[in-house]
């Protein structure tokens, strides 16, 4: 395909870069290739690039490209963020994260849900905790992307009993799952706080599930296990009755 026919019919040659920075895996250096014969590319073909920068082996061409941006007075938009974001995240730079967390708060996009999101993933990457939890706590709307995103961060740094807490509010049982669906190694106490989860707001079946699966997996069976299946604020009447004495 010559590159130079694309240069008389524009929309042709935006829907080719979307498709090699997006859609076709691989095709990054075939996209950058296009986006050089664009005089004066647009907000939709920088987001694009960046974008596909971000989910590629060099993330941080999303930096250059959002440089590149400014130095044309091309003014980035809620859609610009989120994937500079990414490209943080996917860097663990904390501080590229921050520069960019500086620019989303002038703009004014703090307040998007998608970008606000990212920033929640990002800050809970990197290990800025606190950072996470403030945004987490001033969102107006959480959707399970948020929730997932701060309970997998305190995953991250051990804090198993932060990251599990959730299931002591009836109706995060759900967020709890996410997180421990997450963990390729859980261990005791998390599959013991697991079962008392859903033992305590009245999923006994998927209690006694999760405790099948636990003496499947081969974990221990001690008297904690026991003695939270028989909690008395447990479902009434769905304690797990039939398990095995500790050995």
């Amino acid at each position: 395909m010559v590159i130079n026919g694309f240069n008389s019919n524009p929309s042709a040659l935006r829907e080719l870069i979307f498709h090699c920075a997006i859609t076709v895996s691989g095709a990054m250096d075939y996209a950058h290739k296009l986006f050089r014969q664009i005089l004066e590319p647009d907000s939709f073909v920088f987001n694009t690039m960046i974008r596909g920068s971000s989910q590629s082996s060099t993330p941080s061409d999303a930096f250059t490209l959002y440089t590149q941006m400014e130095s044309t007075h091309i003014r980035p938009d809620k859609f610009t963020f989120p994937f500079l974001l990414k490209a943080c995240s996917r860097l663990s730079s904390a501080f590229m994260g921050n520069q960019f967390h500086t620019q989303i708060s002038k703009l004014g996009f703090e307040s998007d849900m998608f970008v606000r999101n990212t920033l929640i993933h990002l800050h809970a990457t990197c290990g800025s905790l606190e950072v996470a939890e403030k945004l987490f706590d001033e969102s107006g709307k959480r959707d399970v992307v948020a929730w997932s995103a701060l309970l997998a961060g305190h995953s991250r740094r051990g804090s198993i009993i932060l990251t599990f807490c959730a299931i002591s509010v009836q109706g995060s049982v759900d967020y709890a799952l996410l997180v421990f669906h997450q963990t390729k190694h859980p261990d005791g106490f998390m599959w013991n706080t697991m079962i008392r989860g859903l033992g305590r707001f009245g999923n006994s079946f998927e209690a006694f599930r999760f405790y099948q699966k636990m003496r499947q997996k081969g974990e221990a069976i001690d008297n904690f296990t026991i003695l939270i299946n028989m909690d008395p604020t447990a479902d009434s009447g769905n304690s797990l009755i039939n398990m095995d004495p500790p050995a």
